[in-house]
């Protein structure tokens, strides 16, 4: 953008916030200093006392009360102290009045010059270190119109630009490790994640730091998936799945692979070296319901469609309890409390039982008969 661009961007936003603030007093000298190019800053005078005294002189020539004090033109005006106070007041009203309208013109001026900034402009500005900290709304100070129209006029029409060669370097290598910085949390949902990937790469492109290509950003972002998806993983690292073309196809393959997880405990007695039943089993699940031919429905008994719906229920009850506990938290499957897992429950058949009539409301089913209710059966 060249100067001429800039002067006309300006006018149209002079223009557009000047229909806005005729009803302030001092807010056409606000508009017009910042968004003069260059900007300027506003300087507001403020009259003393002693100036409002000398003001009834003004319309002589020369003004009679220019070099007396306060107390001689007491003295001296017609009315005395009561005119010359009551012109005092009526000017600290003047006064707090602008004060308040000036607060109000350069928050106006401000939000003017943040809507007319694209989001490539916003992202040269964060090259400079003045324009983050004006930003920032934990130092005083910020979201100063005066800072962000000279730093605009720096970026888009002198010839420094932004920053120095070496902040700019600083600030893109602080993008790009911020993208790969970016990690699946624990008890994060995928729609999360794939969210906080996708902001900090493009924070990071738009800006103009290191790009990748497609099939290096998919991997990238799959292989930060967390523990849950170990198996999911699995399965394209030996080839069994082919790789997503894209991020968004590989984010719709793990929010699907995320619904095929069963509710089981980790055996006591898995080998070293192996991974535990629980995700073999999903794994598997995965990959056969991706190789199924289409129209191949398998047929379920009713036993195990009830067991299905009511493994579901147990699912929706434990993500509500593990919801504000602490990262590692356990849920027992058999009464339904945090704490300890299914197989160390200790807990009254009473509550056991409340449990599971509260798991038969919520799925629709009873529990079968086969069931015999030991923590076993809940795995």
């Amino acid at each position: 953008m060249g100067a001429a661009a800039q002067r006309a961007l300006i006018k149209r936003t002079n223009i557009l916030n000047m229909s806005k603030s005729t009803t302030f007093q001092e807010a056409s000298e606000v508009m017009s200093a910042v968004f003069n190019v260059p900007p300027q800053v506003y300087r507001r005078v403020i009259k003393s006392d002693l100036d409002v005294a000398r003001a009834f002189g003004n319309n002589q020539t020369p003004n009679p009360y220019e070099e007396m004090d306060f107390d001689e033109i007491c003295n001296e005006l017609w009315g005395g102290t009561n005119r010359v106070s009551l012109a005092i007041a009526q000017n600290d009203k003047k006064q707090r009045t602008a004060s308040e309208d000036i607060d109000l013109a350069r928050k106006l001026a401000y939000a003017a010059l943040k809507g007319v900034m694209s989001e490539s402009s916003h992202y040269k500005c964060m090259l400079k270190e003045n324009y983050r900290n004006n930003e920032d709304v934990s130092k005083p100070g910020h979201f100063n119109p005066d800072i962000l129209a000279k730093i605009m006029f720096d970026v888009h029409v002198t010839d420094q630009g932004a920053s120095p060669a070496a902040d700019m370097q600083n600030y893109l290598t602080k993008l790009e490790d911020e993208w790969k910085a970016v990690y699946m949390h624990d008890n994060e949902q995928v729609y999360e994640y794939v969210h906080r990937y996708n902001s900090a790469r493009n924070a990071c492109t738009t800006a103009g730091g290191r790009s990748i290509n497609p099939m290096a950003d998919t991997m990238q972002f799959i292989n930060r998936l967390n523990g849950k998806y170990a198996g999911l993983k699995l399965l394209y690292s030996n080839r069994s799945r082919p790789w997503p073309a894209t991020v968004q196809d590989a984010y719709m393959e793990a929010d699907e692979f995320k619904d095929l997880e069963p509710i089981h405990a980790h055996s006591r007695h898995q080998p070293a070296g192996q991974p535990p039943m629980a995700q073999t089993a999903r794994t598997l699940a995965f990959q056969a319901k991706i190789d199924r031919p289409t129209g191949s429905d398998k047929e379920y008994t009713p036993a195990q469609t009830a067991k299905y719906q009511r493994r579901q229920a147990v699912m929706k009850i434990r993500a509500t309890a593990l919801q504000n506990q602490p990262e590692g938290t356990s849920f027992c499957a058999r009464c339904g409390k945090t704490g300890h897992p299914t197989l160390d429950c200790r807990t009254e058949h009473k509550s056991v039982d409340a449990f599971d009539e509260k798991v038969t409301e919520m799925s629709g089913v009873m529990k079968p008969q086969t069931w015999t209710g030991k923590p076993a059966d809940a795995r």
